[in-house]
């Protein structure tokens, strides 16, 4: 066993004992790429307590992004011997597959790089239960969704603050990917109760789409409410057992507005927006460029991306502009997207020679089509 090397603590001060142990069962069971005992490799002591200054940063950043307090006197991160790649987080203790404890290289040349970015994050992930999960937990299965959504989130934001903005993108465009690859026919409020289609799509809408929906939400309004709305979720839910509405309802009170529309659209409803864009450049009398044009919509789901009549999203964006040398740049203002058909009209400063939108994922989307439909 180890200790982290940062000392989490409470509001008050009170240190928060954060202690990963190890078995001797545990610290040789890996078996490597051919099967067979001889490609093991030991856990090593020294990867101990680097797992759990993982945990104690964790607990200190969603300690302040949360505003409330760890709700417990320490926390133990326990090797599982019987597990491989995963992790599972009762109050206070955080049990993690042998296979988390693996060097990089081991972990990459036994499951390639989405193994080695799930052993980056899982620790994170699992603390994040200890406020969404033990915290604020769900009344009734059908509305477990949030538990593992909120968790993911969590994550991102420790990835984003430990590692910086373009992790957290990276790890956004990873969510899209998995929804896409999907195709879920069920909601994330559904996704444990409802078929969803075949394969992963219960793990696509509650690890994927549900978090990139608050990502969403990020995007659209800006960081200042949004970090206000997490912090208002954990202070005025903390304690309670709740179901949808209950987010519904704290969002909107930050937001001060009805929020029927992001939850039918990304939470309780299906399907994705895929927008076809139709633009035109040309330079103004003025030295100035104009860019005019329209942003087509259609909402699909299921394999085949059946389309979902006289069904639109509202969504918000905005347009990157890419220069004759290749370099990007955005107009300060955003298109909100509504209904079959979207015009648009930006003045440019510079030379524009193509549109992009949606360029950072701001909402979760198909592909985009560019003068071109589907």
């Amino acid at each position: 066993s180890d200790v982290s090397k940062h000392a989490a603590t409470k509001d008050d001060g009170t240190p928060i004992p954060v202690r990963v142990y190890a078995d001797k069962v545990s610290a040789s069971s890996f078996v490597g790429t051919e099967g067979s005992d001889s490609g093991a490799r030991d856990i090593r002591g020294k990867q101990l307590a680097a797992i759990g200054t993982q945990a104690s940063v964790a607990m200190d950043i969603y300690k302040r992004v949360f505003g409330i307090d760890y709700p417990f006197d320490k926390l133990d991160l326990v090797a599982d011997p019987m597990g491989s790649f995963y992790g599972q987080a009762p109050s206070s203790v955080i049990y993690l597959g042998f296979g988390v404890f693996r060097g990089e290289g081991t972990v990459a040349s036994f499951g390639g790089s989405d193994i080695s970015k799930f052993n980056k994050d899982v620790v994170a992930h699992e603390v994040g239960h200890q406020w969404w999960g033990s915290r604020v937990t769900n009344s009734n299965d059908r509305n477990y969704w949030f538990v593992e959504s909120l968790a993911e989130l969590s994550s991102a934001l420790y990835v984003e603050e430990v590692f910086g903005r373009k992790r957290y993108l990276d790890k956004v465009a990873d969510w899209r990917k998995n929804v896409l690859d999907a195709k879920p026919w069920a909601s994330v409020q559904n996704g444990y109760t409802v078929w969803a289609g075949e394969g992963p799509t219960p793990i696509a809408n509650i690890y994927n789409k549900g978090p990139y929906a608050f990502h969403i939400l990020r995007s659209t309004f800006g960081d200042d409410k949004f970090f206000a709305f997490l912090k208002e979720l954990g202070r005025g839910l903390n304690g309670k057992e709740i179901v949808t509405r209950d987010i519904q309802a704290v969002m909107e009170r930050v937001y001060q507005g009805n929020m029927d529309w992001f939850f039918d659209q990304w939470i309780r409803g299906v399907g994705m927006p895929q927008y076809a864009v139709f633009y035109t450049i040309r330079p103004t009398e003025d030295g100035k460029w104009l860019v005019q044009g329209k942003i087509r919509q259609r909402v699909v789901a299921g394999e085949n991306n059946t389309e979902m009549p006289g069904v639109f999203f509202r969504a918000v964006a905005p347009m990157t502009f890419v220069a004759p040398d290749g370099k990007k740049f955005r107009s300060s203002s955003k298109v909100l997207v509504q209904g079959p058909e979207t015009p648009f009209q930006f003045k440019l400063p510079q030379e524009a020679v193509e549109v992009v939108f949606n360029d950072e994922g701001e909402i979760l989307a198909q592909d985009v089509l560019y003068n071109q439909s589907w």
